[in-house]
């Protein structure tokens, strides 16, 4: 699947655009429960009385299902045009607000948790139920990409915010989605999302992909660890990196983002 000039356009102005569905709803249901499977690796965020969401990061390590996913072509072939001809997935994660959810996510860039040098790289949002205001749909502000990395504070015990930087005048939209499609944007686009107010659950995948050049904005180091997907504008058929990912010490040292 290829963007079309339209939604290439507002990426590269409003710093996102969203995509008619990507994943059928039976893959949709197929990554939802290979998630469940591995729930014994999932975090619980937020405050109990608050009703908390679940967070599970970088479990392609342990899934083949999440791997294949993560290089598939119709995600690729988008990637091809926001990243270029050379990408690794950076970070991937599942969300999952439950119903009457109340936790919510402040403004923030995800440069402000997890940081490329150069900075920059896309967030492909995918939502594997329908998704909308009620329910916890990410908001975005346009053009905030073209602010750079703001500075984040500490926003509660788990999420930091970045909305107190910023100094632009772009109001924000809301991006809702049908099951199986895609919010794109920018890792310096400030976005939020708000509380599940209905009885649905609200589940999303977030996958990022970064220019396998890129190395880890606060160490200076290789992503040698994180998998090739394309090099010179062609599919990987079988993912790689050039040394295992430290599964064990990304969970303990996890930074959340939506």
């Amino acid at each position: 699947m290829r963007l079309t000039g339209t939604q290439l356009e507002q990426y590269r102005t409003d710093g996102w655009c969203t995509t008619e569905p990507i994943l059928a709803p039976e893959e949709c249901d197929a990554i939802v429960a290979e998630f469940e499977s591995l729930s014994k690796q999932t975090l619980m965020l937020g405050h109990s009385e608050e009703g908390p969401l679940a967070y599970q990061p970088m479990l392609h390590a342990t899934s083949p299902l999440l791997t294949r996913y993560i290089a598939d072509p119709r995600l690729l072939e988008i990637m091809l045009q926001l990243v270029g001809p050379n990408v690794r997935m950076y970070w991937e994660q599942l969300v999952a607000k439950p119903p009457r959810a109340r936790t919510e996510l402040p403004w923030h860039q995800d440069d402000g948790y997890a940081p490329t040098d150069p900075p920059g790289y896309a967030t492909c949002w995918l939502a594997l139920d329908d998704v909308d205001e009620r329910n916890g749909c990410i908001w975005v502000i346009p053009r905030s990409h073209v602010s750079g990395i703001l500075q984040h504070r500490k926003s509660g015990p788990y999420f930091r915010s970045g909305i107190e930087a910023y100094a632009g005048e772009d109001k924000p939209a809301p991006a809702p989605l049908p099951k199986g499609g895609a919010l794109l944007f920018s890792s310096l686009l400030l976005h939020r999302s708000g509380p599940n107010r209905t009885d649905r659950p609200r589940r999303a995948w977030i996958v990022q992909y970064c220019d396998a050049a890129a190395r880890h904005g606060n160490t200076g180091e290789a992503l040698d660890d994180r998998v090739w997907v394309a090099r010179d504008g062609a599919f990987i058929r079988e993912p790689y990196s050039e040394r295992p990912i430290d599964v064990a010490g990304v969970f303990a040292n996890w930074t959340p983002v939506d």
